[in-house]
């Protein structure tokens, strides 16, 4: 009896990341974002001083509420920081696909604009053009990285590589921690897992099948997400990661928009950081957008 004890400890011992939690630090991404922010206002003022003064346009395709929300909140934080940002609504079934392509063409065209983003989802009649319709953009100017050629990282995947950066920084994660990401073959999660092992993190990641349901394949804990330090999730599947999923003392990143993968209530009380939703990844994901577009503004003077 005394050596199988021991050998379940030894076990349990290296499934855990190394840092013992007493509660979980809660990531305020607003505050995260707003001590970025301060740092890009200066940044905008010295490009002013040299001519340039940065320009981003954004296409929203639907009145969905929670897309109309993160353009309002994007355009804020670009007031903030001095950058204007100009905003086309393309709601009329009359727009089509063409229409659309040719406003993008414009934009590109026009030397005054260094940012362009396409808000998504698209609506549904654009659905079947996403692709074309991103590459359209020109690859100086995507600045929220989601075409083919753009040199720009993502958004969010920007966002959330800074908040592994400094949940590490916070809670002592090993260096560099283990990461486990759910929805590692949508958009968010394979252009992460691409980034990370660029960085040579050790990443693991899961998704479903085509048309399997996220709870039917997700009802287990995975044992590699068992041993991750950090846990991240983007799927769009309300409440879909338990405690059950992640190790004790894990760092937790919720990428589900709006209402969050994570039943954060039930995950905090074992995690040792944790980001909520609202107000996590979102607003960095914002002031990504805007690193982002200061760059095309400095790179347009070469």
């Amino acid at each position: 009896m005394i050596k199988k004890r021991r050998t379940k400890r030894r076990r349990k011992i290296l499934s855990a990341p190394t840092m013992p939690i007493s509660e979980a630090t809660i990531f305020d991404g607003k505050a995260f974002a707003a001590e970025k922010e301060r740092g890009l206002k200066a940044r905008v003022i010295e490009l002013k001083s040299i001519g340039i003064s940065p320009k981003l346009v954004a296409i929203i395709t639907q009145r969905d509420p929670a897309s109309m929300l993160y353009v309002r909140l994007k355009k804020k934080a670009a007031e903030r920081i001095g950058v204007e940002m100009e905003v086309f609504e393309v709601f009329s079934s009359r727009r089509d696909y063409h229409f659309l392509l040719n406003l993008i063409g414009s934009f590109n065209r026009d030397t005054t604009v260094h940012g362009i983003m396409v808000q998504l989802p698209l609506a549904k009649r654009f659905l079947p053009y996403q692709k074309k319709i991103l590459n359209a953009i020109s690859p100086a100017k995507d600045v929220d990285g989601l075409s083919s050629e753009s040199p720009f990282l993502p958004a969010t995947v920007k966002a959330v590589v800074s908040i592994i950066e400094e949940a590490s920084r916070v809670v002592l994660l090993r260096k560099p921690p283990p990461v486990f990401i759910v929805g590692s073959q949508g958009a968010v999660g394979s252009a992460l897992m691409k980034e990370l092992k660029k960085q040579h993190y050790l990443v693991t990641g899961f998704d479903k099948r085509p048309r399997a349901d996220w709870r039917d394949l997700w009802g287990v804990p995975s044992f590699m997400s068992l041993k991750a330090d950090v846990v991240v999730s983007a799927t769009g599947t309300p409440g879909i990661i338990t405690a059950k999923h992640v190790a004790k003392g894990a760092a937790v990143i919720d990428v589900g928009s709006p209402l969050g993968d994570v039943r954060f209530k039930e995950v905090k009380a074992k995690a040792s950081f944790i980001t909520p939703v609202p107000g996590g990844v979102g607003p960095v994901t914002i002031v990504s957008l805007l690193e982002n577009t200061l760059a095309a503004a400095y790179n347009s003077q070469s």
